[in-house]
């Protein structure tokens, strides 16, 4: 007997973010508690200034292939 939940889930952008960076919660999941845990990551980042200027998110990754960047962004975020 497998125990759990079938749900449909979204990943959005959150203020402007990735989809990494989303949350998406039904409010009767929560009244009827139907999720009994959660977990959350927090990562950080601290951008460095460094000769050249601040640091910048990009997709040119030193020796990589174009064919392997092919579904990185301008910023260097997969596309889906």
């Amino acid at each position: 007997m497998a125990l759990g939940k079938n749900l449909r889930v979204a990943f959005m952008p959150w203020k402007g973010y990735n989809y990494e960076d989303a949350i998406v919660i039904s409010q009767r999941l929560v009244k009827d508690d139907d999720l009994s845990s959660i977990q959350i990551e927090e990562y950080e980042i601290e951008v460095a200034d460094t000769k050249l200027g601040p640091e910048e998110t990009t997709n040119d990754i030193p020796g990589v292939s174009m064919n392997k960047l092919r579904n990185l962004d301008d910023e260097g975020v997969i596309r889906i």
